[in-house]
This record gives structure tokens, C-alpha cells and sequence, in this order.
């Protein structure tokens, strides 16, 4: 808080006082104040102590016109943080001083130094925190010590309840506080992909929860308004032209990877290398048709959405998810169709069955397999999830490419129940042409930035998730900067699948891209992934990190990113001579100082 009051000194004698009003007693007391209060606590003290000079008496007691609040978030996509600023924009009308905190660069020992805190957190993968807060968590679960007796709080959880942890971030984070003492505002709300319409009813709940105990303490009622008054609509949705439309991979191969160019309007946000654009996408009107036959339903049934009525065929095609099922609609369809067998998998000790049958049955193989009799259209719609964009790294630099966004697509193709199924989004993008339009949004990510210094930066990355390490050297070109920079890229033959293979030939020979080191796993005999390549490079890997480097990943959460993790550690405890202890010590290290940035999905 230096700066915010300074104590004039006398040259050569910094005991005494400066001019003013302020005795040597006085000046001790505000010299404490400054090494223990925050800069929101400070702009609180300032606003208060102004009411109090200028109600013109002294020992007068002011109104207290601004409270301090403490908003928190993690998040991994953007929502948490979207969420948090909201928030935080309708508590100012709310006669709160609120100040906003990435849990990634929050210390959990100012826990302690809050009075209000509303933190917004998300869940990713398998029941992990976002991974740039994961130290936040880890010393969260240690902090045995510290007192949040005299802490109020309320938790917003986001995830997505067709995983088996559902917000299980949300739930640690909500449980810890209250073990460490603190005393909850609200309950707990928890959200599924579709987190607006409960973010809006938790936030107005706990902002009209404060104001009406701040108002047994100032003269001023409470606000009765909403968040929906600033809006939580996420994005600025933009409609984008195809461009271009092409095969990375060769005929031959076992896989199908695209690159496509969208256009960028000139009224639309700009993006940074390491953001991603989404896309808003449809469902295929032949799987659409399909479960309307399996359902017995009129594609011209009418159904009301948000206010507006429309066909069911055109509902079910724009709105609403009809592969991934949740446990919202095997609730619904349980009670349905009277299958006791679903029933059962609702039950909460049935949870890792409950996802098991949930990630291997889409709606219309639940609707087929336990047929129900007289659906109502719209019951069947409110039982279903809104259909959600999917995002998609940038492959692309703005400064190289003006106008442009361009995307690197994987088609997703997989057979369930004997019929072949493709992914939503990939079904949709793969079979549009140049000229084409779809609507779209840039989500920033914060988290996964080229570094402003002149560091090394280490890139790894298997099939699309070498992605957006082609925006960073395009952005590095363009910008005429050289780094130490060090590409892993993992894929399966070489000769049909090296995405972008001429593009880092290019950057190679420029001396932009300083190493390349590929792992193509089913070249040889035995596979061959990322992972091995980076433990064949643990000396030269290390004295990179020795020398300041960053870390990126980008890829499957599931499969690349344990592996390199394990791989990353191994290489630190190896070639560092370390124990395994200090190892992840280390890595914790390179977390902390922003040095290790993970995209994973």
C-alpha cells in the first residue's frame, strides 16, 4: 500500500512527524495500518475517512458508503472469470467496494485479511482444479493454522455433470473454508454447463443477503436489482465467412485434420496467440430426425424457447445437446419410462455407474433402449442441456495474418452401440465450404501467453494441440523477435499426419524455431509418444528450464497432459539431482512464477 499515504520527512530525521494535523503517535498508527491492509481495505479506509472529514464535526460516525468485497475465481475457459466480473460490476451497485482475484496469484494466508469473499470456481477434467490455481488448492487443504473465523463466504461451483466429479472444486473449496471457520452467506449453488440462469439467481441471493445486513449498519435499503441488469451473455458473437477449407493430413491417413481460415469483421474483438475462438454449432438434422423417430414426435411440434415458439425439429437442431446425456434427463427419462434400472443409476452411491452408462449411451440410444410412451414435447426439451459452443485453439497471429482466425480441426469419428457416430462441431465444420458463414466468439486465455521477456519457451503439443504454437511463431516473426524456442510434437505416421509440416520447416530455416523434436507412435515396432522423446532430451530439457524457459502444453487431458507432467517431473528429479520431493517442488516453482502453462481438454 506504499504510496497511498506518505509521512513528509524531515531531511535527516525520519522520526519526526511531517506537517500537519498528525502526531508521532498518529503516524505510528497509519506506518502499521499501511504493511497490513490491501488496496481494496485502503480504498475503503480512504472513503470512509473523507465521509468523516467532511460531515464537519468531529467524532462524527458517517454512513459507510462502500464495504469491501472479495470476489475469487479459477477458472480454465474463461467462465469463472466472466462470472467474477459481473459479479463484481453489480455489487458496485450495491454500495460494495469489490476487488477481483485470479486464485492463480492468490496467497491462501489472505484468506484470512478478507471480510466477504464470493468466489466463483470451476472444475476441469476428472474433479481438478483449474491447473494455473492448482497451488492455490494444494496449500488450501495444508493451511490447518489459519483462522477464518471472521470470514463470510459464498461458492458458485461450474462444471459439467456428465463427469463424475461434478464440481468438485467448488465442493473443496466450499468445504475447506467452512472447516477453516469461516460462516457461509448462502448455500453452495452448483452449475452444469448451462451456468447462467443459476449464476444470475446465486449472485442476486448473495448480493441482496449483504446489502440487507450492510443496511442494519447505514441508512441506505438495499438494492433489490439483478445481475441480469449487466448481463451475463459471455460473448460477442460475430458472424464469420469460411475462407479457406483443407486437408492437413494425407489421404492415407487413419486420421482426418483440417485447417480452417475464418474472417475476422472489422467490428469484431481482437484475439492474442493462445486464445480460442468458438463456435456456435448445430446438430446434424439426420441425427436430430432420427431420435424425433424414436421419440414418436412430430418434427412440427411447436415448444416454447425462452419465450419464443418454434418447431421441435428446428428446437432440437440449434438448442439443445442430443448426444451427451446428463444426469438431468436420466432422471427424467427414468421416471419416463418407468426403468427401474435407471432409477437405480441415479442413486448416489451408483455414481461411477451413473457415468460409465452416461459416456456410452447418447439420448436417443437411452430413448430407444427404454422406451416411454406419450413424451411431451416440451418436458423432452426442458430435460435437455442447451447445446454449447465448442472452442477451438488459435492457430493463427493476428499481426500475420489481419482479418483472419484460423482453426485446427480433428474430425471426430467413433462407432457406439454398431453405428458410427461424429463428433458435433467436427460433423458441422468439416462439410463447409469456402464461403459458408457461422457465428463465432474469441475466448481469451489468460493463462497461455507467449512471455513479454525474451525468454526460452518450450512447446508440446500432440495432433491439433500443436495449434496455437503456430500463432505464437507467427506473432514472433511478426514482431522480428528471436527466442530460444522448442517445439515437441507428437502425431502417429509421419509421412501422412505431420501437421503444419512445411510451416515449421520454414521456421526452422529462418532460426525462428530453434528445435524441433517429433514422436510419430506408430512408425516403429512399439509406440513412441511426446513423453519419450522429452525424457531422451533430459539434460538439454533442463538446462532450459535453468536458463528461464517457459513450459507450454497443449492437448488431451486425459492421455498428454499426465504424460508430460510425469515426464516433466522426471526430467527435473533426473537431470537436477533431485528427490522426488523437491522434483515437485520444483515444478510447483515454475507454477508460481507463471512459468508452466497448460490447455487441456
Amino acid at each position: 500500500m506504499a504510496g497511498i499515504i506518505e509521512k513528509q520527512q524531515i531531511a535527516g530525521d525520519t522520526a519526526s512527524p511531517g506537517p500537519g494535523p498528525l502526531s508521532d503517535e498518529h503516524w505510528r498508527m497509519v506506518e502499521a495500518l499501511q504493511r497490513v491492509v490491501g488496496v481494496a481495505e485502503a480504498k475503503f479506509i480512504s472513503e470512509h475517512f473523507a465521509a468523516l472529514a467532511g460531515s464537519g464535526h468531529q467524532g462524527a460516525q458517517p454512513e459507510i458508503r462502500l464495504m469491501p468485497l472479495t470476489v475469487l475465481f479459477a477458472t480454465e475457459t474463461g467462465n469463472s472469470e466472466f462470472v467474477a466480473k459481473a459479479v463484481a460490476k453489480e455489487a458496485e451497485t450495491r454500495s460494495l467496494l469489490p476487488t477481483i482475484y485470479d486464485l492463480a496469484d492468490y496467497d491462501v494466508a489472505k484468506l484470512a485479511d478478507e471480510a466477504l469473499i464470493l468466489a466463483i470456481v470451476s472444475t476441469t477434467g476428472e474433479g481438478d482444479a483449474p491447473y494455473a490455481a492448482s497451488s492455490f488448492f494444494e496449500d488450501l487443504v495444508q493451511a490447518d493454522e489459519l483462522d477464518l473465523s471472521e470470514v463470510r463466504f459464498s461458492v458458485l461451483a461450474l462444471g459439467d455433470s456428465t463427469y463424475a466429479d461434478f464440481c468438485e472444486t467448488g465442493k473443496v473449496l466450499d468445504r475447506e473454508l467452512e472447516r477453516l471457520g469461516a460462516t457461509r452467506l448462502s448455500p453452495r449453488v452448483d452449475c452444469d454447463l448451462d451456468f447462467e440462469d443459476s449464476a444470475r439467481a446465486w449472485s442476486t441471493a448473495v448480493l441482496n443477503t449483504i446489502a440487507e445486513q450492510a443496511a442494519s449498519n447505514a441508512a441506505a435499503a438495499p438494492s433489490t436489482s439483478s445481475v441480469e441488469a449487466v448481463g451475463l451473455g459471455r460473448h460477442q458473437v460475430f458472424q464469420s465467412e469460411i475462407l479457406d477449407s483443407f486437408l492437413l493430413t494425407k489421404a492415407s491417413s487413419t486420421k482426418e485434420t483440417r485447417h480452417l481460415s475464418l474472417r475476422l469483421p472489422a467490428d469484431a474483438p481482437t484475439y492474442a496467440p493462445g486464445d480460442a475462438v468458438g463456435v456456435v454449432v448445430r446438430n446434424d438434422p439426420v441425427v436430430v430426425e432420427n431420435l424425433l423417430s424414436a421419440l414418436g414426435l412430430s418434427a412440427t411440434s411447436q415448444v416454447s424457447i425462452k419465450g419464443n415458439v418454434i418447431d421441435l425439429q428446428t428446437a432440437i437442431e440449434r438448442h439443445f445437446e442430443v448426444t451427451a446425456a446428463t444426469p438431468r434427463f436420466l432422471d427424467h427419462w427414468a421416471g419416463l419410462s418407468g426403468s427401474e434400472q435407471l432409477r437405480e443409476l441415479s442413486e448416489d452411491d451408483r455414481k461411477s455407474d451413473r457415468f460409465e452408462f452416461l459416456h456410452n449411451h447418447h439420448i436417443a440410444d437411452i430413448v430407444r433402449q427404454y422406451p416411454a410412451s406419450a413424451v411431451d414435447p416440451q418436458e423432452f426439451v426442458a430435460s435437455l442441456r442447451p447445446l454449447q459452443p465448442r472452442l477451438y485453439s488459435i492457430a493463427s497471429s493476428l499481426k500475420r495474418h489481419p482479418g483472419e482466425i484460423h482453426i485446427t480441426l480433428g474430425q471426430v469419428r467413433y462407432t457406439l452401440h454398431g453405428t458410427e457416430r461424429m463428433g458435433v462441431a467436427s460433423a458441422l465444420l468439416s462439410k463447409l465450404e469456402a464461403g459458408a458463414t457461422l457465428d463465432a466468439f474469441i475466448q481469451a486465455n489468460e493463462h497461455f501467453r507467449l512471455p513479454k521477456t525474451d525468454v526460452p519457451i518450450i512447446m508440446i503439443g500432440a495432433g491439433t494441440g500443436v495449434a496455437p504454437y503456430r500463432g505464437f511463431l507467427q506473432e514472433l516473426e511478426a514482431e522480428g523477435r528471436r527466442i530460444p524456442s522448442w517445439l515437441f510434437f507428437g502425431e502417429r505416421h509421419s509421412a501422412t499426419d505431420f501437421l503444419y509440416e512445411h510451416d515449421w520447416q520454414r521456421f526452422s530455416e529462418s532460426g525462428l524455431l530453434t528445435r524441433l523434436d517429433a514422436a510419430f507412435s506408430r512408425d516403429g515396432a512399439s509406440k513412441y509418444y511426446v513423453h519419450h522423446r522429452m525424457l531422451e532430451r533430459a539434460e538439454e530439457f533442463f538446462r532450459w528450464l535453468q536458463d528461464g524457459a517457459h513450459i507450454f502444453v497443449c492437448g488431451d487431458a486425459a492421455t498428454l497432459g499426465p504424460s508430460v507432467h510425469a515426464a516433466i517431473l522426471e526430467i527435473v528429479r533426473q537431470a537436477g539431482d533431485m528427490s522426488m520431493d523437491q522434483a515437485e517442488e520444483y515444478l510447483r516453482g515454475l507454477l508460481d512464477d507463471h512459468r508452466y502453462h497448460r490447455d487441456v481438454y
